[in-house]
């Protein structure tokens, strides 16, 4: 490889090229065919359904979002907070896209107490004008959105208000903490019936309306004109006649109901819902048999499910209690219902503690967050998986040089081997669990996979231990399930007197590295456990080792903020300091010549070996980045952090010299057209060109030559046909020459001239014009006062002469 070459590899810019952030924090979501509703904080997030990106932020400046709730047509949209406010979004367009910021119409005190629940009637062809409220103060109100006013003021309820649902445009159903439901009939602002069963708090309320179909009249065996079923926290559900109000079916609940929607789709005559609870189960009921008929785990605690139509079938939307948003497509199979899970949306990623891509093209994202799941991105839909293995928190992962194996190290004290099943080509690829390590008897710290082949694995622990795994009676064909394997132990040691943070295999799986807060960094043989090499030079102690795939060295970072690069023998060969805290991970770029660290400042830095230098350093976190990973060809660096966000960075290195080198190309040809333009006495077109090229004294030149050769009537002419850019950029040399006597004069008929061309407003609408106007006001100022200074001189060496 030559030199040029060589030369190129080096990276020294990188953009933000996408971000994973936060998008849901809790509360009661909604949702329509297009778009997601969601929110987070103070702020309401539109989410695509589709492509699953943020197509609106909404930030509607009250306090934490407790409810949103999205019109069928998405131009309404109300955001309720627990200070009681409102804020509404109404858009005139029926063309089916979301409401924006600038649709923010209205903002006002609803209710003195936290709203924990909104309702639209059903929907029409129009957007709704009325609003039903419920707040914690037990009271419910009833809005004209359109008219702005409230027309209903309803108390009969004696605790917060749980659920609220419209029968039709001019019937209300309410439902509280005092486990009753009431029926209100809007034209008469008046209760019609109370439902008086449930023993705990009522958390859903749905209907049906058969009409006149006699097979299910049959079937339920009591009349079906109206019917309503209710779900609580006291493990029911309950069957009630909207025309006589009487409760003419319970069904008993596995757990506690946190939420209930129907089935509206589903080609059979019973009636059928699916609730949800705090064991993260989804139970579909068969209302008429009165039994459980299908299930689905979740794994979290179900918190809201809502139903869509899709083509006429019913798309199941449940939140859970760790803000992901899950998505099922529900039908009738062989087997009875069917549950297909579409797409994860993660609402919220915790602290994001470790990241690797993944797949053998790298088309995978895995992550470990503040959770017992892996999380798995499809990086080219962002749809997102978790995959299930462990019983408690995730704390570091790793993933073969094929990129279908990752092994992950848990709080619970295993290590999990999971394997990409199926073969390339295929639609669906998922991990599965392949093998279990378990024989720490504290929390695994770190884990590393060999390099070479899928032989080994090496983990430590709190218990300040080193295993090395056998993996290889582990069947990693992917061509069909097998059983877990449990992995045995090849050797056991105790290699530091203090926490281990690191581990790292070496290229040729020969040597592995261990880092530890007993301030070192430790070599050791992968065959016999042998101590090679001791790396002693860190002040405090160490978080993050890895090798280089080039060369024989070793970087680590540590807690006294510096990244330090080894031999294999111990000596430390180069030492960068710059963070402003620990560093917390490190890695090898452009074939080694380079290094990537991220630490507790939050930053992200490139580093160049040759040098010594700090290249570029890349900032998008608020707190610790704990995560590190780039791409095979280093085209993308990707960084994760405290702040549950995850960045992606692009190597923009090639385009930005492209653009240096046209900049510079352009400037050439410019300043060749301005020296024409000058001999050929177009002063015009030359103060233009000064101006575009930043030629503070040539332009202050051109000016003294217009108002010489042609007078201050051609300076006017100039300075009226300017654009803004260059009006601002002519204010701007305009203040430095005014700060010197030598270009007082010209700067002050060029400040005349530009205050009698444009008016005020044009004026102050430029960038930092009032800074800039400020300080020709002081310099301005100060000429004239040496100005009637040198008059009132000029007098008394008249009088002195006269005398």
């Amino acid at each position: 490889m030559d030199l040029d070459n060589r030369r190129i590899l080096l990276r020294t810019n990188f953009d933000k090229s996408n971000t994973i952030e936060t998008i849901y924090t809790g509360g009661h979501f909604s949702c329509t065919p297009s778009y997601l509703a969601l929110p987070c904080e103070e702020s309401v997030i539109l989410l695509n359904a589709s492509s699953l990106s943020v197509s609106e932020t909404l930030s509607p400046k009250i306090l934490e979002i407790s409810a949103v709730l999205l019109s069928h047509c998405n131009s309404t949209l109300i955001a309720a907070s627990k200070s009681g406010e409102i804020a509404m979004y109404s858009s005139e367009s029926l063309s089916n896209s979301p409401v924006t910021n600038s649709n923010l119409t209205r903002t006002f005190k609803a209710h003195d107490a936290p709203i924990l629940c909104l309702a639209f009637p059903p929907p029409n062809s129009q957007p709704p004008t009325v609003l039903a409220t419920g707040s914690s103060d037990s009271s419910i109100r009833v809005w004209n959105i359109k008219s702005h006013y409230v027309s209903h003021n309803l108390r009969k309820h004696a605790n917060p208000i749980s659920v609220l649902k419209f029968f039709n445009d001019v019937t209300l159903f309410s439902a509280s903490v005092d486990c009753t439901i009431v029926m209100w009939d809007l034209i008469s602002s008046s209760v019609v019936r109370v439902f008086e069963s449930h023993l705990s708090a009522v958390s859903g309320i749905n209907f049906f309306n058969f009409g006149n179909d006699e097979s299910v009249k049959k079937k339920m065996k009591h009349e079906v004109d109206g019917m309503m079923v209710t779900a609580g926290r006291d493990k029911v559900l309950n069957v009630w006649s909207l025309s006589s109000g009487k409760l003419l079916k319970t069904v008993l609940s596995a757990e506690s109901v946190e939420s209930m929607a129907i089935f509206k789709h589903l080609e059979t005559a019973d009636p059928h819902v699916v609730v949800g609870g705090e064991s993260g189960i989804a139970r579909v009921y068969n209302l008429n048999a009165g039994k459980v008929v299908a299930e689905y785990n979740l794994g979290s605690a179900i918190t809201e499910i809502n139903v869509l139509d899709k083509d006429d079938t019913d798309m199941l939307i449940f939140s859970t209690v760790d803000c992901n948003i899950h998505y099922f497509d529900v039908s009738i199979g062989n087997d009875g219902i069917e549950f297909v899970e579409t797409k994860l949306i993660p609402g919220y990623n915790d602290e994001i503690i470790d990241l690797k891509y993944a797949g053998p093209n790298e088309e995978y994202l895995v992550v470990a967050t503040n959770s017992n799941h892996l999380r798995v991105y499809e990086l080219s839909t962002m749809n997102c998986k978790l995959v299930r293995g462990h019983e408690d928190v995730i704390v570091t992962l790793d993933v073969s040089k094929c990129g279908n194996v990752v092994v992950t190290g848990s709080k619970d004290k295993s290590v999990c081997i999971y394997q990409l099943g199926g073969e390339d080509g295929d639609d669906e690829r998922e991990f599965e669990l392949v093998a279990r390590a378990s024989g720490h008897t504290e929390g695994v710290t770190a884990v590393s996979i060999c390099r070479k082949n899928l032989g080994f694995v090496v983990s430590s622990s709190e218990d300040n231990t080193i295993k090395k795994w056998d993996l290889s009676h582990v069947n990693f064909s992917g061509k069909k399930p097998m059983p877990v394997v449990q992995l045995s132990s090849i050797y056991t040691f105790q290699p530091h007197p203090k926490a281990i943070n690191a581990i790292s295999v070496s290229p040729n799986s020969a040597l592995f590295a261990s880092a530890s807060l007993d301030k070192t960094v430790k070599i050791w043989s992968t065959e016999s456990g042998d101590l090679k090499a001791t790396c002693n030079g860190h002040k405090k102690g160490v978080w993050s080792c890895e090798f280089s795939k080039v060369d024989k060295v070793l970087v680590s970072g540590g807690s006294d903020r510096c990244v330090k690069v080894w031999n294999l023998d111990g000596t430390c060969l180069k030492t960068f300091e710059g963070h402003l805290n620990s560093v917390l991970k490190t890695t090898f770029i452009s074939h080694g010549m380079q290094i990537v660290s991220s630490g507790s400042d939050g930053l992200v830095k490139v580093w160049t070996l040759k040098t010594n230098l700090c290249e570029v350093t890349l900032d998008n976190h608020e707190d610790k980045v704990w995560a590190l990973t780039t791409k095979k060809d280093d085209s993308v660096i990707i960084s994760g952090a405290a702040d549950s966000v995850i960045t992606f960075w692009k190597d923009t290195t090639v385009q930005k010299r492209e653009e240096e080198y046209k900049a510079k190309e352009e400037g050439v040809k410019k300043s060749q057209s301005l020296e024409n333009s000058i001999q050929k006495k177009d002063y015009k077109t030359a103060i233009k060109l000064a101006l575009e090229l930043n030629h503070a004294f040539k332009l202050v030149n051109l000016i003294n030559l217009v108002l010489k050769n042609e007078g201050e009537e051609n300076l006017k002419e100039v300075v009226a046909g300017l654009n803004p850019e260059q009006l601002s950029q002519l204010l701007n040399h305009t203040l430095s020459y005014t700060t010197t006597t030598k270009y007082s004069y010209p700067a002050h008929l060029t400040l005349y001239q530009i205050l009698s061309q444009f008016d005020k407003s044009s004026i102050l609408a430029l960038p930092e014009s009032k800074k800039l106007l400020n300080g020709l006001r002081a310099y301005t100022e100060k000429v004239f006062d040496g100005v009637d200074k040198a008059l009132v001189d000029l007098g008394i060496v008249e009088l002195c002469l006269q005398d």
